[in-house]
């Protein structure tokens, strides 16, 4: 009887997000990842949380305490248990990644944060029999580096040095698998759609925001292009039939721009108003009950927004990207980021019963990946890249 390898899965971006007061959509997948590893890994199984020269090992009970701490602090799940939490979690520094990670196991980073530091990752070089195995959400500061800043980009360029050190690669869209960047790399990548949180999966309440509206959502930063929304109702005007304009969303480095803009034109912001701090199942509930989705980006790794929308019926808009054609196929509408005419005629046809219905009927009938599949899929990859120790029993 074949024993399974023993899990290495490095946490540390995932933890860091505690910063943040609501989730993004990047955190709701490696909290997937987490819960799903760290619950039903067949093999031993531990969690690493790294820092710039340092890396320690946890139980994997420790790291789901601190998975209901973090999902408390977000105001995703009850609050009651969090001193309860806090003090279960607190009083230990782990061990040291190097002697606690059990012999031929796999490491996965699917958050990126280690992947930016050789000395993070140095203990990996004295353990030969660790098979590294890393996520890439997307090239985006390659493609688009006028969205990134110099750090970030001198950030991101020491993440793609530690590729060649993957032993396996899994990415979430085929464009990023084919990019010319990884040309070369001597690893096995998985190309596999993200899944859903199962919230998105869940029957929609009503939403408490005044239909209609058209929601686009996601941090509020350059590279997801809401000004282009925000030009384009400023270009419909106030007595516009088209609904109102919902942008939800953290308030990234651009929100006091479209905060500015939606001011100089809509100063009781009647037509356009912007929605800060909401939670998963409050997200959901906007998705379902808006007339349609605006995703507006000029570049995602993968489009979770579309892919959102789609699931709970709700007509997509998005640009004409690759990752969002991947993700939406057939079932939305593409027009270029950069026109802002195209954006209002399309808010400006949702108010036509028929139109509206050919958007509402290609949308309907879309299947988003469930975790129980995609997780299945990155389980036969991981153990497919080390090769199974016989039982030899106690020793």
């Amino acid at each position: 009887m074949a024993v399974p390898p023993g899990l290495a899965l490095d946490l540390s971006r995932l933890f860091t997000s505690a910063l943040r007061p609501k989730p993004r959509g990047i955190d709701r997948v490696e909290m997937l990842y987490a819960r799903r590893l760290l619950t039903s890994w067949p093999g031993p199984c531990v969690s690493i949380l790294s820092a710039p020269g340092w890396a320690r090992a946890f139980p994997r009970e420790r790291a789901l305490i601190g998975l209901d701490l973090l999902e408390a602090i977000w105001g995703e799940a009850p609050r009651a248990g969090l001193l309860g939490h806090l003090v279960r979690i607190t009083g230990s520094l782990g061990r040291s990644a190097e002697k606690a990670v059990p012999p031929n196991a796999i490491y996965l980073n699917v958050g990126h944060l280690a992947l930016s530091s050789r000395k993070t990752l140095a203990w990996l070089g004295r353990r030969p029999d660790v098979a590294p195995v890393f996520m890439l959400h997307d090239l985006i500061p390659v493609d688009c580096p006028q969205f990134v800043s110099a750090d970030e980009a001198r950030y991101f360029g020491r993440i793609l040095d530690s590729l060649p050190l993957a032993r396996g690669l899994i990415v979430n869209t085929r464009a990023v698998a084919e990019h010319p960047r990884l040309a070369g790399l001597a690893t096995r990548t998985l190309v596999a759609p993200l899944p859903l949180s199962p919230v998105f999966l869940e029957p929609a309440a009503q939403s408490d925001e005044a239909a209609p509206y058209v929601l686009a959502y996601g941090e509020m930063e350059a590279r997801k292009n809401f000004a282009v929304l925000v030009a384009a109702w400023r270009r419909l005007g106030p007595q516009s039939p088209a609904p109102r304009l919902v942008i939800a969303g953290a308030a990234g480095d651009a929100a006091a721009d479209l905060n500015r803009a939606v001011d100089s034109w809509d100063p009781q912001h009647a037509r356009v108003v912007l929605r800060h701090g909401l939670s998963t199942v409050r997200l959901r509930d906007l998705i379902a009950g808006a007339t349609a989705v605006f995703a507006p980006s000029f570049a995602e790794g993968f489009g979770l927004a579309v892919a959102e929308a789609l699931t709970l019926g709700t007509p997509v808009v998005a640009s004409d990207i690759a990752a969002h054609r991947e993700v939406g196929q057939s079932r939305a509408l593409y027009l270029s980021p950069d026109d802002p005419v195209a954006w209002a005629q399309a808010a400006q046809a949702l108010s036509d019963p028929g139109q509206l219905e050919t958007l509402r009927a290609a949308a309907g009938g879309y299947e988003a990946t469930t975790s129980e599949a995609y997780f299945d899929t990155v389980e036969r990859f991981l153990l497919g890249l080390v090769r199974l120790e016989p039982d030899r029993g106690v020793r």
